[in-house]
């Protein structure tokens, strides 16, 4: 059974931070408790107030990709939706987005082949719909 710890970490090379765990599996998630990482958390909305550089984009990533697709219960992964949708207002941020969310097909560990991956890679990465507010009014995807 694979905790959301060491997802984390074989998917970033890096340790989750106590927020991200939260995040993911709850507020009473800590790194010190290992079984309390082996537990997701309901998708509901949530505000991140962190600094810049801190992880926040894999925060998300994580927690969604975690519980919806390598949570140990699949009962709790159908609880979660199928995309994770990032609404955001520049163009250079959309671009830096996608580009921090390719997970090479080596770190991806324990999920199943049916989650979507890029045919030519093998590995998660992000689908970026442009437009401007008015597009979108006009024409909604």
């Amino acid at each position: 059974m694979t905790s959301f710890s060491d997802f984390f970490l074989k998917a970033t090379s890096h340790h989750p931070y106590g927020y991200q765990c939260r995040l993911a599996c709850g507020p009473e998630a800590t790194k010190e408790k290992q079984e309390t990482l082996q537990h997701g958390t309901s998708c509901q909305s949530q505000l991140i107030n962190i600094p810049t550089g801190l992880g926040k984009t894999a925060a998300v990533v994580m927690a969604w990709l975690w519980n919806r697709v390598a949570h140990p219960h699949a009962t709790h992964r159908d609880t979660w939706p199928r995309r994770l949708v990032y609404c955001l207002p520049m163009r250079t941020l959309v671009e830096q987005t996608a580009e921090s969310v390719v997970i090479p097909p080596d770190r991806l560990g324990d999920i199943p082949p049916s989650f979507p991956r890029s045919t030519q890679r093998g590995s998660v990465e992000a689908e970026c719909l442009r437009s401007t507010c008015e597009q979108f009014r006009l024409f909604p995807r």
